[in-house]
């Protein structure tokens, strides 16, 4: 089959890339804002060249946010003239997204969106509190990177008006679980990093995990009525054949690169679509977004004469149990063949490495 794509991760450290690779996650999209943020172009063009193993990378640069940011290492946008330098400086860079967030004022945005057409780089990201999703559904924006931002109203409608928008949506019901989760659980982390596959998890990382902000909010209701109401809307979302694309805000708060994303299209699936109408969204979907929206875009997500040779190779049919995708013979990366005892053998010793940097005297 095709290989993964995660339409939303967010990239600590470099040696994260094994972790996709080693799940069939052959395409990923970075989504900004972390540790990794200002070596990203560096690592795709190295990606690219060769000279290092990864998936392929498109990225946005920092999330750009009103003032007060939603987050302290936002880049704070206060002016349209400020939004048309910053929006142009991040296409002369190279990224090929340009990412909003929370707390834009409504005439900023408008103009972070009108600079990129102009220019064309696409806009993705959030719906920002005091614009709204009727007004990103009527702008342009090309993406929403979380089916969480679109809640609130009938989910049918949000569908139709997204399908009619043309706007892509991720679904991220990974971090969505982890979110409610871990509300007022300090636990829920310890659980997490007690995983088997947490032991490919950096020190760092681990210790960025244990501060999320959500351990520290009230508990959220066990029944998880949030949860249920993201869940109708993908399935609204799917009916009405809007564009709905497999991601997981991986690298956040108890989210396992690589891992997270097989989960994410167990999730899809446990949500009501079918096996195929799953892994459809984590490889034809993000496919046909990415090359329409990025110039140059190689086609990742397909199995065609001339394609990039991003392939699994499974134990089982993922058509009849998508859990399948967890039976991996091997990873085809860009031609160049990985069967999965050799990604174990790799896996294995960057566990090695993360134990000898957890040596005594320093927390995990």
């Amino acid at each position: 089959m095709p290989g993964l794509v995660d339409m939303h991760v967010h990239l600590f450290n470099s040696r994260d890339l094994l972790l996709y690779l080693a799940n069939g996650v052959t395409t990923i999209r970075n989504l900004g804002g972390y540790a990794a943020a200002d070596s990203i172009l560096d690592i795709r063009r190295q990606i690219a060249s060769g000279q290092r193993l990864g998936p392929t990378i498109y990225t946005s640069g920092n999330w750009l946010d009103g003032d007060p940011p939603f987050r302290d290492i936002n880049t704070v946008v206060r002016t349209p003239a400020e939004a048309r330098a910053i929006v142009a400086a991040q296409k002369k860079a190279g990224y090929d997204f340009i990412k909003v967030y929370q707390t834009l004022s409504p005439e900023v945005y408008r103009e972070i969106v009108r600079t990129g057409r102009q220019l064309g780089i696409p806009v993705t990201g959030h719906v920002p509190s005091a614009v709204g999703v009727d007004c990103v559904l009527a702008s342009g924006q090309a993406g929403v990177d979380h089916v969480g931002q679109l809640l609130g109203g009938d989910a049918g409608d949000v569908a139709q008006r997204a399908r009619r928008a043309d706007v892509g949506v991720t679904t991220t019901l990974v971090m969505l679980d982890r979110v409610l989760t871990m509300r007022g659980r300090p636990e829920a982390v310890e659980s997490l990093l007690a995983l088997p596959e947490a032991r490919y998890i950096s020190p760092d990382t681990r210790a960025f995990w244990k501060r999320a902000p959500y351990l520290g909010m009230s508990r959220a209701d066990p029944s998880k009525p949030m949860y249920a109401a993201a869940e109708a809307l993908v399935r609204a979302l799917e009916h009405e054949g809007a564009i709905l694309m497999a991601g997981t805000d991986a690298g956040i708060w108890g989210n396992e690169p690589g891992y997270s994303l097989v989960e994410e299209v167990i999730r899809l699936k446990d949500a009501g679509l079918t096996p195929y109408q799953a892994l459809r969204a984590a490889t034809v979907a993000p496919a046909g977004f990415l090359v329409r929206w990025v110039r140059g875009a190689e086609q990742p997500g397909a199995i065609a004469v001339g394609g990039r040779a991003d392939l699994l190779l499974l134990e089982a049919n993922p058509l009849a149990d998508v859990g399948a995708l967890r039976r991996r013979a091997g990873v085809l990366v860009r031609g160049t063949w990985f069967p999965q005892d050799s990604l174990g053998r790799m896996l294995d010793a960057l566990a090695a490495e993360y134990d000898g940097e957890l040596r005594p005297g320093r927390p995990p």
